[in-house]
């Protein structure tokens, strides 16, 4: 399918080229293919490399601007234009259709856009074949390309405001209808046009409609929307299911052009409404493709959880049960959140200010992108319930205790991995910190008091506000007695990458203590925390520090050097590293 064509100018909209003759004519038929495709509703724009001013004269010269929605002209590579202008329209880059005259310019296109659709002018004929794909013709088919221009305009002004005084700013009206026979057409174009905001990308037919209209237990509708700035005609459908019990969403599709004015958002409140009034739960069956995102992170905000079938649920019995807020918060985290959403949002916000009322599927999308970005994490929609999610503090708790659970204490079967405390300062310098044998390989070297000792423990109590450090004492379960420790660190200029480092007391090496410590550390990094490659390097003299490493699933990568922290000492090192 085609939704946007780029054409070039030189030899392609006109005979010749313009910064060696002036006196340019259209090319044969050019006029038809921009008009044909024009009325069915393609938006047409210019991607063209030639001085702004002279090629604009051109065109009003020509009788052509009219037909185009945007004209890039400039002396820059025309496929940054065609990403502009996808990002611009909100389509994907598989949509547009890129007509030249130059093979070399056509296949720079296609390799910076892989899935981008291409045509050589001299095969302009075949552009029939895709205008001619569009056999649904409606009333919004037909203002297209008028509507994009209106939309243009509206970015314009959407940035010199935050998202609410621009909503209020634009009185945006949107009203559902049952949807009347003659509304089916555009019904059918908008399950095959849109992509982005489609519950399932099933298509229906006029006929199908028709069918399915006369089922009791099926109700369709129509949304449309209006502003300032124009009136945009039928913008969206849904069509639901109702049994004894529940209501089914079984199609949903809101246009792409108006998404970000909260439309999904009113079309699901309808929905919950109609719902509660007949006391009814509600049921949506989401089918993810690399398209649809933005209809997930709809259902999120709108309440909507995921259940073990894989639907998104609503249940009246789950409404304004809000999670408990810890008031302990971590400072860091929440400063960055606050900062992440002041940006999104283009105001400040408070700590308790609900975003869910304010915030769209795209600007949550933004969020979502954003705090991954910043805390290096990967967070699943699946697990996202807005009621844990829908203010600064909340976030910065789901950030915290979800995704960066810290030196959490964890267990093995003759082992407690916890944090360190105050008091263990006594235990830590007399069963492993200031014994030489121990520091031996290491970076660090030992104690010789237990000031410096307290002084180190509280350096490490310090390091838990870290979000990139993890660290643990390892206690034996059968006596409570505090035998080593094993840390976890970030390693710079690497993503999502960790280094490991541990040290046991003597008295309790040769009892497989240290490999048991690793491996459940490995397993609570990769498999809670989300860390997908581990790094862990000894000493090449270190040979039983090389067993326990290679017994925890390690793979050898190298032989490299590392340095004590005092400078005094440097090693051969060996290198190993394991990935999820």
């Amino acid at each position: 399918m085609v939704k946007c064509i780029v054409f070039d100018l030189d030899n392609t909209i006109w005979n010749g080229t313009l910064d060696s003759n002036d006196n340019v004519k259209l090319k044969d038929g050019i006029i038809k293919y921009l008009k044909n495709a024009f009325e069915k509703g393609i938006i047409l724009a210019v991607a063209s490399k030639n001085n702004y001013e002279q090629a604009y004269k051109k065109i009003v010269e020509l009788g052509i601007e009219k037909y185009f929605y945007k004209l890039y002209i400039s002396w820059e590579d025309k496929f940054k234009a065609i990403k502009d202008l996808a990002k611009q329209l909100n389509i994907l880059e598989e949509h547009i259709l890129f007509i030249d005259d130059s093979d070399i310019e056509l296949a720079e296109a296609k390799y910076y856009i892989p899935k981008l659709q291409i045509l050589n002018e001299k095969n302009i004929s075949l552009l029939n074949n895709y205008i001619n794909d569009i056999s649904i013709i409606t009333e919004e088919t037909k203002n297209r390309n008028k509507i994009y221009k209106i939309l243009e305009k509206r970015k314009e002004k959407e940035q010199e405001m935050s998202k609410e005084e621009f909503m209020k700013y634009c009185n945006i009206k949107i009203k559902i209808n049952l949807a009347k026979e003659e509304e089916f057409l555009r019904i059918e174009e908008l399950l095959s046009r849109t992509n982005q905001m489609n519950l399932n990308n099933k298509i229906l037919t006029v006929d199908e409609l028709k069918k399915m209209s006369n089922k009791n237990e099926y109700s369709i509708f129509v949304v449309r929307m209006s502003d300032i700035f124009a009136n945009y005609g039928i913008v969206g459908t849904t069509i639901i299911k109702e049994n004894e019990s529940e209501i089914e969403i079984q199609y949903l599709a809101i246009s792409c052009k108006v998404e970000g004015r909260n439309i999904g958002k009113n079309v699901i409140e309808f929905i919950k409404k109609l719902a509660k009034e007949k006391r009814k739960n509600i049921e949506a069956k989401y089918i993810y493709n690399l398209k649809n995102e933005k209809l997930q992170s709809l259902f999120i905000l709108s309440g909507f959880i995921l259940d073990n079938k894989k639907y998104y649920c609503y249940k009246f019995e789950n409404e304004g049960k809000n999670s408990k807020i810890i008031e302990d918060d971590n400072e860091e985290i929440k400063d960055k959140v606050k900062s992440i959403l002041n940006k999104i949002g283009r105001k400040k916000y408070t700590d308790d200010y609900s975003i869910k009322e304010e915030f769209d599927s795209l600007m949550f999308i933004a969020l979502v992108v954003s705090l991954e970005k910043e805390f290096e994490v990967e967070i699943d929609f699946a697990n996202i319930n807005i009621e844990n999610f829908d203010n600064i503090q909340k976030i910065s708790k789901f950030i915290e205790n979800n995704i960066h659970n810290g030196s959490k204490k964890i267990e093995t079967k003759r082992l407690i991995l916890r944090k360190f405390e105050e008091n263990d300062a006594d235990e830590i310098f007399k069963n492993w910190i200031s014994d030489p044998e121990v520091s031996k390989y290491m970076v660090w070297n030992n104690h010789k008091s237990i000031e410096e000792t307290k002084r180190w423990l509280k350096r490490c109590i310090e390091k838990y506000k870290i979000i990139d450090s993890y660290n643990w004492g390892i206690e034996l379960k059968e006596n409570r007695e505090l035998i080593g420790s094993i840390s976890a660190n970030k390693v710079e200029n690497e993503s999502n990458c960790y280094e490991i480092g541990y040290a046991i007391g003597r008295k309790y090496w040769g009892k497989g203590y240290a490999t048991e410590a690793l491996n459940r550390v490995v397993e609570y990094l990769m498999n809670e925390v989300g860390i997908r490659r581990i790094l862990c390097r000894c000493a090449k003299e270190n040979k039983a520090s090389q067993k326990i490493i290679c017994k925890a699933g390690f793979m050898y990568s190298g032989n490299g050097k590392f340095t004590s922290i005092d400078g005094t000492r440097t090693f051969e090192s060996e290198e190993y590293f394991l990935v999820k």
